[in-house]
């Protein structure tokens, strides 16, 4: 059984849970059926992109109060877990219930139950609980080993299960249940009954699978006030300093958004197959040479210096991107390929470091508090920096090519965005110099290090 606040834990306690995040995955990528099948009831863009948008105003509500509040209780199956459970049974009912909304109605509740679900039984609570469980010296390895489930999910989605979405399936039942003997299934149901069961056994995981252990010193508990949880997330200097190097996160992740699909098909004049190419290579090599050295180098290298090399190789690897398209041309497909690939081994070292250094530097007892305030901070800055960045290639597409009078003639330049990312890439090296140098002052403390120290300390700790 997995259990928390350990001082060293099988490596297949992580894999069962990774399992988690690998059917978070599979329910993240039924989106995009979700989708068309909301298409059926809506035609105008702007209320597909309304209802879409729920999740979001859900995510901002439910995932930093879940979070939160996982630090400050205590019941008797844990703290975290009880969010979780109800989280995924709700996801359960959504996955079951979304092939068979017949209105618009009930496919709007599907989506509020599913992103409930997805707030209250993974966003809030997950990152805590996995952190929690996995010590600190077998971090790196355990955040890569979540990331490679991840991909690995996505790839069956899309190779096995999104290929069912058109099909057609006559399966023989009793007469009694159905006159014809035969019950109509398409292949909307099979993805999302496939991905159902999929939460079904992540729910039996974590139900049986799993006990939390109580916290020495757990925070008391207390009601929620917005004003007490905003001092609490922003008015301490420690945490302050966390937030930067989240910043140099989000640096580091930038990238042109869903403009990179119209660069490809607009800007180089490529079919849109090509963009189906380029996601299969990339989840290829992310599987083949990201991760494999993502596994190696993580807990050997210093996580501090992993992510600086990281950072600084990610944000040349940007500006390098820009100055290929702009002085030698636009790139073959395979050119494009080993671009990208370059790209996502970068980005795959500096995550490795990143997310354990980061839960390194505080208690476990306050991880709920300090993802609560990532999950504010993160979802505007990521939502500023794509304004930005949308901003941008307007405005210098204006200048470089003049503003046309008929939207549909207007010459855009996708790729100029590269020069905002590249920007973003350089504050975030500066400002994660100004973070290693507040450390080494020791203005800064390292309390999950210090936490464990104090378990190794303890002989009676398993």
């Amino acid at each position: 059984m997995i259990r928390t606040a350990q001082r060293q834990v099988p490596w297949h306690w992580i894999i069962l849970l990774c399992f988690t995040t690998s059917v978070q995955t599979l329910v993240d990528r039924c989106d995009d059926s979700m989708t068309l099948m909301l298409g059926k009831f809506i035609d105008n863009p702007f209320w597909i992109m309304a209802v879409g948008s729920l999740g979001i105003g859900l995510n901002f509500l439910i995932s930093p109060y879940v979070s939160w509040k996982s630090d400050r209780i205590w019941t008797p199956l844990g703290r975290r877990k009880p969010f979780m459970l109800v989280g995924w049974a709700l996801l359960g009912v959504a996955m079951f219930w979304a092939p068979f909304a017949g209105t618009l109605w009930i496919m709007l509740a599907v989506i509020i139950l599913w992103n409930l679900g997805m707030d209250m039984g993974y966003n809030g609570p997950f990152s805590p609980l996995f952190y929690e469980t996995v010590p600190t010296q077998q971090r790196g390895r355990g955040a890569t080993i979540k990331k490679t489930m991840s991909v690995l999910a996505s790839l069956f989605f899309g190779w096995f299960l999104m290929r069912q979405y058109s099909s057609k399936y006559d399966v023989p039942v009793p007469t009694w249940l159905n006159e014809s003997g035969q019950l109509a299934f398409s292949g909307v149901h099979v993805i999302f009954c496939v991905v159902g069961f999929a939460v079904v056994l992540a729910w039996l995981n974590l139900a049986f699978n799993l006990k939390e252990t109580k916290p020495e010193k757990p925070l008391p508990p207390e009601r929620f006030n917005p004003y007490r949880f905003l001092r609490e997330i922003f008015c301490d200097r420690q945490w302050l300093m966390i937030y930067l190097l989240l910043f140099c996160t989000v640096a580091v992740s930038a990238n042109l958004g869903k403009l990179s699909a119209l660069m490809i098909t607009r800007q180089f004049n490529y079919p849109p197959e090509v963009l189906g190419t380029l996601s299969v290579a990339k989840t290829f090599y992310i599987l083949l040479l990201a991760m494999p050295l993502a596994l190696f180098l993580a807990d050997r290298i210093e996580r501090r210096t992993l992510f600086r090399i990281g950072l600084w190789l990610s944000t040349l690897q940007v500006l390098g991107l820009w100055v290929f398209i702009e002085f030698v041309g636009v790139p073959t497909v395979w050119q494009w390929i080993v671009l990208m690939a370059i790209g996502e081994i970068v980005d795959t070292l500096a995550g490795a470091a990143i997310e354990p250094l980061i839960f390194d530097l505080v208690r476990r007892n306050q991880m709920g508090t300090l993802n609560s305030g990532f999950l504010v901070v993160a979802n505007i800055l990521r939502m500023i920096i794509m304004l930005v960045i949308g901003l941008f290639v307007k405005y210098f597409s204006f200048w470089r090519y003049g503003e046309s009078a008929d939207s549909e003639a207007q010459v855009w330049d996708y790729s100029s965005g590269f020069l905002i990312v590249f920007a973003l890439g350089v504050c975030g090296c500066i400002c994660y110099a100004y973070f290693e140098s507040q450390l080494r002052k020791g203005k800064i403390i390292e309390y999950g290090k210090l936490e464990h120290a104090e378990d190794q300390a303890n002989p009676a700790k398993a």
